[in-house]
């Protein structure tokens, strides 16, 4: 049976159990002097560069922009995928043709031939507050550089509109290369118009004044336009990714510009390029001013004798097929006189004419010399078993052989109810 413990003993080991408490809290004392002196932990953003303190004093927002600072490394003012998010907009058109879009599944069109290519006001505001010792990055499609007089200029406001509350930058023409570009801009480096707050972005802004008209395309796309902390580009200011794909999509955009909408109904196709074709027959896209009478281009039959393309997205006409409905289509003939039979044009849902299809037909005396704008009533066409009328997205056109010289172009198809 052991013996009990003295009190000597008992006053020892609680002298002991007494120090290992105090060495414990005093190293838990010292950790949270350490936690809370302000020095970066594991888990802490990394902080940006540029002339973050210097702009820290000058912004209205004047919050402190580490303690605002924001983990991600990009921050979206508009991802150009769709106009819902602005709550006034011009000279925007929405694009989603596959090769016409860097990221997502769209990007912006310039709708006219303003020097304005874009602007938007956003229905909610952007903070791009913990950015803003970063760049904006755009990427930019230039068709033709012949059109530019000057430099372009981008805007970013928290006004809702230009010329106050404004950072602006110019881009030197000389950095543009047709094609793709991908733009950085530094923040920092922006021309102050007032005093704007970037925690409330809301107004974006891109133009070039005293455009030349005449020369070209004046196709300009926008994407992606965001805030990021770091500018990712190449000597050449463009994305190291991009640059291996640029020419081809140069090509793909190059051959006749960009689909346009109907005036009037729905367009089935506006020729004006090949790039909406999965497949495309004896149709070769031309420009020339006289060989079009919409948009900015049409298609040559070939073949002159027959010609036929496969849509990559099919066309609902579903409503318009009764009996008021129409199919528009603007055919040019150099000579009727050349035609041997009638002419026939064919929609069908599956790609095959002779399985299912909707069709019309028209001698060559219905023709005249030049251009001539067709309207096919539906109450009067053929059916060889009906086509699924919401999902059309294969046209053909035969006629025989034509005597030699003789030279068709089709444009602007489209269906209307009336």
């Amino acid at each position: 049976m052991k013996g009990k413990l003295n009190k000597k003993q008992i006053s020892v080991i609680l002298s002991g159990v007494i120090l290992i408490i105090a060495i414990i809290a005093g190293t838990a004392v010292a950790v949270l002097k350490i936690q809370s002196s302000g020095k970066p932990s594991d888990n802490s953003s990394s902080s940006v560069s540029g002339d973050r303190d210097s702009d820290k004093n000058n912004d209205s927002s004047g919050s402190d922009d580490t303690a605002a600072e924001d983990s991600s490394d990009r921050i979206y003012i508009s991802d150009c995928d769709s106009i819902d998010k602005f709550e006034e907009q011009e000279n925007i058109q929405l694009v989603t043709d596959e090769g016409m879009y860097k990221q997502g599944k769209g990007a912006f069109l310039n709708s006219s031939t303003s020097p304005i290519f874009f602007k938007a006001k956003l229905k909610q505001a952007v903070d791009i507050s913990s950015l803003k010792g970063g760049y904006i990055h755009f990427s930019l499609y230039v068709a033709s550089k012949n059109n530019f007089a000057k430099n372009l200029f981008f805007e970013i406001s928290s006004a809702g509109l230009s010329d106050a509350e404004e950072l602006q930058w110019e881009i030197e023409l000389s950095s543009i290369k047709e094609g793709w570009n991908e733009i950085y801009l530094s923040i920092p480096n922006g021309i102050k118009t007032g005093k704007i707050d970037y925690t409330e972005i809301n107004f974006f802004r891109l133009y070039s004044p005293n455009l030349d008209t005449k020369k070209g395309s004046l196709d300009v796309i926008i994407d992606d336009i965001c805030v990021t902390k770091k500018a990712e580009q190449t000597a050449d200011n463009s994305n190291s990714s991009d640059q291996a794909d640029s020419k081809d999509e140069q090509e793909q955009l190059k051959d006749g510009y960009r689909e346009t909408a109907a005036a009037n109904g729905k367009m089935i196709a506006s020729f004006n390029t090949v790039n909406i074709f999965s497949e495309a027959k004896n149709l070769a896209v031309t420009v020339k001013d006289a060989e079009h009478v919409e948009g900015s281009g049409a298609m040559k039959v070939t073949d002159s004798q027959s010609a036929s393309f496969v849509l990559k997205n099919p066309v609902d006409i579903s409503q318009y097929v009764v009996e008021s409905g129409r199919l528009h289509i603007s055919v040019y003939i150099n000579d009727p006189e050349l035609l041997t039979g009638a002419t026939y044009f064919y929609l069908t849902s599956s790609g095959d004419v002779d399985e299912e299809s909707i069709y019309w037909y028209l001698q060559k005396y219905q023709f005249t010399a030049g251009w001539n704008e067709i309207e096919l009533p539906f109450y009067t066409s053929a059916f060889k078993r009906a086509p699924k009328t919401d999902a059309v997205k294969h046209f053909a056109f035969k006629t025989p052989r034509p005597s030699d010289g003789a030279v068709i172009i089709l444009d602007n198809m489209y269906v209307t109810k009336d």
